[in-house]
């Protein structure tokens, strides 16, 4: 899998693909509704799994939902594909 960004073209065909995820302006995002610590929970995994596929997105925590949210200009292919599997 490669790490160099997705031309803009691609990475909107990609998302539309994805329920759920967004583009908002540099970023794409994903909330996703868990308790607390089920937000931590989501944080170790997805962490886990951007350390293998070497991008690594920011991760926001509520009290009530988390997502990554990762700028555009460093999306890589193994990130979206990333994204398909969850």
């Amino acid at each position: 899998m490669g790490r160099d960004p997705l031309p803009d073209e691609e990475l909107a065909a990609r998302l539309a693909e994805l329920p759920g995820w967004d583009r908002e302006g540099d970023t794409i995002t994903r909330a996703f509704g868990v308790r607390h610590h089920g937000g931590v929970a989501l944080i170790v995994n997805v962490a886990d799994i951007e350390r293998l596929v070497g991008h690594h997105a920011d991760i926001d925590l509520r009290w009530d939902r988390a997502g990554p949210k990762s700028p555009t200009g460093t999306v890589a292919p193994a990130a979206i594909l990333l994204c398909l599997r969850h």
